[in-house]
């Protein structure tokens, strides 16, 4: 009947990961073995130390699955802080070069109409210039038949 009630009372370990439930099954596993091998042990010295090793193998484990947990906890939480801490260096950088962007194309369309502005002001100019000298080879040749 105390065999019942021990198992009752470790249902609640029952794990989430395979590498925790290997560790519930050695220990419920030992915990079997201690009550079998129980029995009236205050009578048999060797079944005393039996249990008693048992018991120690199931703090053992149970420290090192305890141990195990909270590395994996820190480890986890340092994974967590990186990507929260990057998260925000990414989010920044893009909203920075999107902005950047935005400015840069705005120059880019004020600089592409201030070219076309200019290339047509130098046809004009140069349309200008080429009248200028028509006009000055005609006065030239006006005046030499004077």
């Amino acid at each position: 009947f105390e065999l019942f009630g021990a198992l009752a009372a470790l249902a609640w370990l029952i794990p989430d990961s395979n590498e925790e439930a290997g560790h519930f099954m050695a220990m419920f596993g030992l915990l079997v073995l201690a009550f079998a091998v129980g029995g009236n042990a205050e009578s048999d010295p060797k079944k005393t130390a039996a249990i008693e090793m048992v018991f120690k193998m199931m703090e053992n484990s149970a420290s090192k699955v305890t141990a195990e947990g909270e590395a994996e906890f820190r480890t986890y939480t340092k994974f967590e802080n990186f990507c929260t801490d990057t998260k925000e260096e990414k989010t920044a950088a893009i909203t920075e070069n999107t902005d950047k962007e935005a400015s840069l194309k705005a120059n880019i369309d004020l600089w592409t109409e201030t070219n076309t502005k200019d290339k047509k002001a130098i046809g004009d100019l140069e349309t200008e210039i080429a009248e200028l000298r028509k006009k000055i080879e005609d006065t030239a040749e006006t005046r030499k038949e004077d």
